[in-house]
């Protein structure tokens, strides 16, 4: 008689069959866990093959990661973030407080933030691969979307790569080389020029570096 109430537990006290069950609770969702975590980056087949199957539980608790770039912690030269920009008509291109860096409202931290995170790196990627059209195709979507959606009429858009700190200038450096919004801690990797018609459609004229661009021949005296 004491054993079988031993199972069942005492007033305020947990029973060892809901401990049980709590144990078993919690050890699938540390598992579910650990393949939201290691199949972030490089994932395999096998780990995308679980993921799969365990998705609608992730999703359901959001710890879904969906590529979160965590890679970025080790500080490695390819460790950058990149952020896409639209100059408005009108602006001067010198002044970078003219650029309006997307996405221009939101949280830091929020969907819309990653979203155009991936977007510029995506951009940059394909921009350094001479990938044809890709680059164009996707900026002029950018430039698009500002003029239907976000009432702004940009002339230029750009993909500026935010390169690392050193840590000597970062312990080291003076007030404005230890900004990291400082200017020369960022790389245009892709530009355009924006052409919008009345009706609102948009064509890109890509901005070549001078090297790029073959120098007019000079007359002949």
């Amino acid at each position: 008689m004491q054993a079988a109430n031993s199972s069942v537990g005492g007033p305020g006290q947990i029973s060892d069959r809901m401990r049980s069950v709590v144990s078993l609770v919690l050890a699938l969702h540390i598992i579910v866990l650990f393949f939201a975590l290691s199949g972030n980056y490089f994932r395999s087949p096998l780990q995308a093959r679980i993921l799969g199957v365990l998705r609608p539980y992730a999703q359901l608790l959001n710890f879904e990661l969906d590529f979160l770039p965590y890679q970025l912690t080790h500080a490695q030269i390819s460790d950058v973030d990149h952020r896409i920009e639209l100059l408005p008509t009108g602006s001067d291109a010198a002044d970078d407080s003219a650029w309006l860096v997307l996405p221009d409202r939101g949280f830091r931290g929020g969907e819309r933030y990653k979203r155009y995170q991936r977007l510029g790196r995506l951009l940059a990627f394909l921009a350094e691969e001479n990938a044809g059209a890709g680059p164009s195709l996707l900026s002029r979507s950018v430039v698009e979307n500002a003029v239907h959606q976000g009432g702004v009429r940009p002339y230029q858009v750009r993909v500026r790569r935010h390169l690392l700190q050193s840590p000597d200038i970062f312990s080291g450096g003076t007030p404005e080389q230890r900004d990291p919004n400082a200017p020369t801690y960022f790389r245009v990797v892709y530009a355009a020029n924006a052409l919008i018609s009345e009706t609102g459609q948009v064509e890109l004229i890509k901005i070549d570096e001078t090297a790029e661009v073959a120098l007019p021949e000079s007359p002949q005296p």
